[in-house]
């Protein structure tokens, strides 16, 4: 019984290493659903102003913003609590768009990093 087990655990690694290397080489080829995957980081500059900033990150063209993360940062660059009003990709998939400000009790300069994942993506008909 543990060997029968054992082998469907073998069988079971073995697939999903061949799907991945077939999904890995699929995001190699420019015709694949999703293909030549990056992440694009932007910044805003450095304020002292306690006001909300917005910041765009755009895709390289030909590519379309899969997911964003983003953090308020100190000057040094450590992360402070931020409060963000609005974090959603442009209309039509070419970039993202962030409000933040800094919400935290320490004052000082404060800036947004925003990291967008892009990558070429095959349209569908549905």
């Amino acid at each position: 019984m543990k060997i029968q087990g054992l082998r469907l655990t073998v069988l079971i690694m073995l697939t999903s290493a061949c799907a991945l290397a077939s999904a890995l080489t699929q995001a190699e080829d420019a015709s694949a659903p999703l293909a030549a995957y990056e992440v694009i980081t932007g910044e805003t500059d450095l304020t002292d102003e306690p006001f909300e900033q917005q910041l765009i990150v755009k895709c390289p063209e030909g590519k379309r913003a899969l997911g964003a993360g983003w953090a308020v940062l100190d000057k040094a660059g450590a992360i402070k609590q931020g409060k963000v009003s609005y974090f959603m990709p442009s209309y039509d998939g070419s970039g993202w768009m962030i409000n933040a400000s800094d919400d935290s009790d320490w004052l000082g300069a404060w800036k947004i990093r925003m990291r967008v994942m892009c990558a070429k993506v095959q349209m569908f008909d549905f």
